[in-house]
């Protein structure tokens, strides 16, 4: 037969440690740390800086201007979309979605100078993009309505042209686009970790005076990555993971302590049950879980039970060749006796001899039938209940009589057929005792049995439970009657003992279990 896989619980406390330090690194990926993320941040932060760069853009237009107004003058949509109180940009880039733009044309040199005011304001607004770019790091330009560099952040002059998202600004429209980058900064340890490097997020918003769009300014950035992050946090994320490897640590020397350990020990005790090792099992010193503590306390009753049949076993064995030897030795002498001197015999010695033959051949048969009765009490049966005085009723001996007290209907955790046994030998051991009378009275899961014969002596008291222990063994008693009884019970959960009594015997059963 092929055997099935299955893994053990080390390698399961293993993949369960993994697990938990696997976590915070699937929550980086999956959650904070991804390239749609950074992008996105590094959007949202660029409209906000464009959308103040624009503003200040716009008063100083307007302190400089002229009565002349210039560029395109906003569509009927865009005037009703920036009459808004909110108007955020509806539309946010996606790594996965839009595609990565080549990277940005170089300007163009501009045919004639600047026009009034933007030469004024052009000085105003480098001096801020200069400021601003210290502390945000990105690229500042300024441009008037025809395209043409007004102001900046670096050095960079000219006009753009056929560039789609400044095009779009000098109509009205805010755009983000994302273009590759045509040289890498400087690279740093982790760098090969990402690709997020390799673009940068353009962002073109409107400056928009009296519905008429006079400029545009034009902010550019490299968004952040998992490399430079893992980088920059690098010992936060140290303390993290050494925090979750502390954690996961701790959670598996639980699991091992509490599960895997006791199981292992466990799983020793049942092998040495099962190799049959008669050896009382000791409970382990700790059973880590109440699931796992009664499966240790089941173990160590099953053990106790297999000891306890196999002691058994090997005491009925004893007894039986004992008690089986006698009636064997006679009925051997007779019939040696009969085959050497049968003709010189008178006839009543012979019929003597006969009836001693059919005495122990009787006897063996009645120790047969009580050490086959009894091997089937000791085992245990389905639960079931019975009703007591049913079952009383039902006893037909000759030898006496019997009666039920207590609850009429009062049931006792046992089968009808153990429930009729238990009333026949106690009947049967009463009346061999000089009983005329033995009274069962039943209450819930308890049962009295009283009868009116020769009672019991304290020195026989401690062994009457015994097998093949009897005191009628010269009048056919075989000693099986009450450990039968006590077979019974036990294999039902419950216990049988000898109270004292004025008159006759008296018995106590008491049962576990009871509905």
């Amino acid at each position: 037969m092929v055997q099935k896989w299955r893994p053990t619980l080390r390698t399961l406390i293993a993949l369960v440690i993994l697990t938990l330090m696997a976590l915070p690194a699937i929550g980086l990926l999956t959650a904070r740390l991804t390239t749609n993320q950074f992008v996105r941040e590094t959007e949202s932060s660029l409209i906000s800086q464009a959308a103040v760069f624009a503003q200040s853009y716009a008063a100083e237009f307007v302190e400089n201007r002229s009565d002349e107004l210039y560029g395109n003058v906003l569509s009927a949509t865009l005037s009703e979309y920036y009459a808004q109180q909110f108007h955020a940009k509806v539309k946010p880039v996606n790594t996965r979605y839009s595609s990565i733009l080549p990277e940005r044309p170089d300007p163009v040199s501009m045919q004639v100078p600047l026009q009034a005011p933007y030469d004024v304001i052009g000085a105003k607004l480098s001096t801020i993009a200069h400021q601003a770019q210290k502390t945000s790091l990105a690229g500042y330009i300024a441009l008037d309505y025809l395209g043409n560099i007004i102001a900046s952040s670096g050095t960079i002059q000219g006009r753009f042209v056929s560039v789609p998202e400044v095009d779009k600004a000098l109509q009205g429209e805010v755009s983000t686009v994302l273009r590759f980058r045509g040289g890498l900064d400087e690279r740093h340890p982790l760098a090969s970790l990402s690709r997020d490097t390799g673009f940068r997020v353009f962002v073109a918003m409107p400056v928009i005076v009296d519905e008429h769009v006079v400029g545009a300014v034009y902010l550019a950035r490299t968004p952040n990555n998992l490399g430079k992050f893992l980088f920059r946090e690098r010992h936060t994320l140290i303390l993290v993971f050494g925090s979750v490897l502390m954690a996961a640590s701790l959670v598996g020397f639980v699991m091992w302590r509490l599960l895997a350990g006791p199981i292992k020990e466990l799983q020793y005790q049942s092998q040495r049950v099962a190799k049959g090792q008669s050896v009382m099992l000791e409970p382990l010193a700790h059973y880590g879980t109440k699931e796992v503590a009664d499966m240790g306390q089941s173990l160590l009753s099953m053990s106790t039970t297999l000891n306890q049949r196999s002691a058994a076993l090997q005491t009925y064995t004893a007894h039986v060749t004992h008690e089986l030897k006698s009636p064997l030795t006679s009925i051997s002498g007779a019939v040696e006796l009969l085959q050497d001197s049968s003709e010189r015999m008178d006839k009543s010695t012979r019929q003597k001899f006969i009836a001693n033959i059919a005495d122990d051949s009787d006897r063996m048969a009645r120790l047969l039938d009580g050490l086959r009765m009894f091997a089937a009490t000791t085992m245990t049966n389905e639960a079931q209940e019975t009703e007591f005085r049913r079952a009383v009723a039902r006893y037909d001996g000759p030898d006496g009589k019997v009666i039920y007290k207590g609850n009429p209907n009062a049931t006792l955790p046992i089968s009808d057929n153990d429930a009729h046994i238990l009333i026949t030998q106690m009947a049967q051991n009463a009346f061999q005792h000089g009983a005329k009378t033995i009274t069962f009275t039943c209450e819930k899961n308890r049962l009295i049995v009283t009868d009116d014969g020769h009672g019991i002596s304290r020195r026989n008291a401690e062994q009457i439970f015994e097998p093949f222990f009897t005191t009628y063994r010269d009048k056919g008693g075989t000693g099986m009657g009450l450990a039968i009884v006590r077979g019974i019970v036990t294999a039902n959960g419950g216990e049988i003992k000898l109270l004292e009594s004025a008159m006759g015997a008296k018995f106590e059963i008491q049962f576990e279990t009871h509905n």
